[in-house]
């Protein structure tokens, strides 16, 4: 049967379905620069174990968007 929808929709039915390479795959054509796209293929990168390429994936989209893996985006908290 013929996949229906965007390739975004279509990469987040193979992430839910558990077809992890499918993700990569589908989201291939996609803008690698898309937040949505990084983070969907970094979760199939999760999923499958692989924490160093998800981690690889996410961080230059966090850069861009100021995210850093601090707490308190990156602020330390002090505690009287």
């Amino acid at each position: 049967t013929p996949r229906r929808g965007t390739p975004i929709q279509q990469a987040e039915r193979a992430l839910l379905e558990g077809k992890f390479e499918e993700v990569t795959t589908l989201t291939a054509g996609l803008d690698q620069g898309d937040p949505d796209v990084v983070a969907l293929r970094a979760r199939a990168d999760i999923e499958r174990g692989q924490y160093a390429a998800a981690e690889a994936l996410l961080a230059p989209v966090a850069a861009r968007q100021g995210v850093s893996g601090e707490p308190s985006g990156g602020r330390r908290e002090s505690r009287a």
